[in-house]
């Protein structure tokens, strides 16, 4: 008869032989990961709380946004000339900056640092024609006081051809405030001669007001001739 051999079992880990293994594994592994874990949930709170409040935010912009005045009655006139020659490289843009006054519709800058600012609303101007003149009327009462008391804040300027690098880096061409300078002028006149944008030099400067950073009242009227010549060398 043939011989019945037998085979040998292979020994079994116990569950709880598993569970020991297991619960050593997270003893030993989860000091190294708990940094980690800690820092991925403080990222995700604070990108769940940064979504949170622009999203709020941007509700209370629309509830807060200003309304246009129907009649407005001062202006800031920008007129003016750039040469033919700089017209490829350069186009003059203007930007009037309108912000609240009222400390109820501050806007949350940052939520971290607890940091709030005034709402604030830009609106460009850009109207060169072909021959390179341009004539702008800003409204400086555009918009109603309202409950957030908007009010213009600044105008200003830039040639950088790209449209948003140069609402990126504009230069300031006056500013309004609430306790204005005395007004030396109601025209101001700047005449800059330019290679391109880079290279341009301010050969006429007819301020304002005594300081060419002095702030401006809110009811006048105002011109400003700003022109760009092109100069070969």
């Amino acid at each position: 008869m043939a011989r019945k051999t037998s085979r040998r079992q292979k020994p079994r880990i116990s569950t709880f032989a598993w569970v020991l293994i297991i619960v050593a594994l997270v003893v030993v592994i989860l000091p190294m990961l708990l940094p980690y874990l800690l820092g991925g949930g403080v990222i995700l709170a604070v990108y769940l709380g940064s979504v949170f409040i622009d999203h709020q935010e941007k509700q209370l912009d629309h509830q807060y946004a200003p309304v246009l005045n129907p009649h407005p009655q001062y202006f800031f006139t920008i007129k003016g000339h750039m040469d033919k020659a700089l017209t490829a490289t350069m186009t003059p843009r203007f930007y009037a900056s309108f912000q609240s006054s009222n400390d109820k519709c501050l806007r949350l800058d940052n939520w971290l640092e607890g940091a709030h600012g005034p709402r604030i609303v830009n609106k460009m101007y850009s109207n060169m024609d072909t021959n390179g003149n341009y004539f702008i009327k800003i409204p400086i009462d555009k918009y109603k006081p309202g409950m957030c008391g908007w009010m213009i804040s600044e105008i200003s300027e830039s040639t950088i051809k790209d449209k948003k690098t140069a609402a990126e880096n504009s230069d300031t061409v006056v500013i309004f405030g609430t306790h204005p300078d005395k007004l030396f002028n109601l025209l101001s006149v700047a005449t800059y001669q330019c290679k391109n944008n880079n290279d341009c030099k301010r050969t006429k400067h007819t301020p304002f007001t005594k300081y060419s950073n002095g702030q401006l009242s809110y009811n006048h009227n105002y011109d400003y001739d700003i022109n760009y010549l092109w100069r070969k060398k």
